[in-house]
């Protein structure tokens, strides 16, 4: 499975603009965290830009070419600050373009907690010039517009919320089932070792204490270390 993640704008195209707050940053953080847990997944991933320069939507749609679904991140703006939320479009000449544009919006609502502006057609170039057959969605993930919410915007913890919940959504449409990363009181994906500690986990070499914490500072005896390895051999 090809994944094709789209981060909006770039370069000389900032997209909207908040102060110095600019979509375009807000969008490529969000499509390397989307990208970084699916290829933890298993996943292919493509992505049509990966740093601050300008991709036309015409070389986009060229990139996408030979994946098997392509999702495009962008934030949302108005000339007012009281809108928010988040909404979905889809490509609204495919219906399996709205089956996985469902199931990302609603996977987004519910671990986010971000207004529901629902799903809803789209004619947008990108997702409307992909294969028959091949699902394209492009997701607004909420107002830069809007103080509160451009704020959370630039918070990397709720960065991960919006990658998490669009890859929930890729799952959901996929009918693979959601593994929930390992979750401690004590670590979070903030910490340098999170991704060492969620392999070693999943794969039982150790665990956590039964008070949920996972003591990342606590020194490990020569006994504990040996248990740990020989489930190794």
């Amino acid at each position: 499975m090809i994944v094709c993640i789209d981060p909006g704008h770039g370069g000389h195209d900032p997209g909207s603009v908040n102060g110095q707050n600019l979509e375009k940053h807000i969008n490529l953080a969000i499509s390397e965290k989307v990208k970084k847990m699916l290829i933890d997944r298993g996943f292919t991933v493509k992505i049509t830009r990966i740093n601050d320069s300008y991709v036309s939507l015409e070389d986009r749609v060229k990139a996408s070419r030979g994946c098997d679904m392509f999702i495009s991140i962008h934030a949302n703006s108005v000339n007012r600050p009281e809108p928010a939320g988040v909404e979905t479009y889809y490509n609204n000449e495919s219906a399996v373009s709205k089956q996985l544009a469902d199931y990302i919006q609603s996977s987004l609502i519910s671990l986010t907690g971000a207004i529901d502006r629902k799903v809803k057609p789209g004619t947008y170039y990108t997702i409307k010039h992909q294969p028959a057959g091949s699902p394209a969605c492009l997701v607004e993930v909420g107002f830069i517009s809007n103080p509160a919410e451009c704020s959370k915007l630039q918070d990397d913890k709720y960065q991960l919320l919006i990658a998490e919940g669009i890859v929930t959504g890729i799952l959901k449409y996929l009918n693979i089932p959601y593994k929930e990363k390992v979750k401690f009181s004590d670590v979070g994906p903030e910490d340098w070792a999170y991704d060492y500690i969620r392999k070693i986990t999943d794969a039982r070499i150790m665990t956590g204490y039964p008070d949920g914490s996972f003591k990342p500072e606590k020194e490990v005896t020569r006994r504990e270390l040996a248990a740990a390895l020989a489930i190794l051999l």
